[in-house]
């Protein structure tokens, strides 16, 4: 779940805003550069996640509100 609160863009938006990495219960996280994070359903049109690290961003169309998704490690 992500929650955005008075998300604001620059004009004309275009770019992605950082939102955080996702938490995933592993006890061996020393490894995390080893791993492949993916969506565990279908991707969210308002935000995209990066594979090798799990960073989530959230697009310049992502408005206020609660955003439930699936990511998966």
């Amino acid at each position: 779940m992500v929650v955005v609160e008075a998300a604001q863009y620059p004009q004309g938006g275009g770019w992605e805003a950082p939102l955080g990495r996702v938490y995933v219960d592993d006890p061996d996280d020393w490894d995390a550069g080893d791993k492949e994070y993916t969506w565990a359903g279908v991707p969210h049109k308002h935000f995209s996640l990066q594979p090798q690290r799990g960073d989530i961003f959230a697009s310049s169309l992502v408005r206020e509100g609660r955003y439930d998704g699936d990511w998966g490690g």
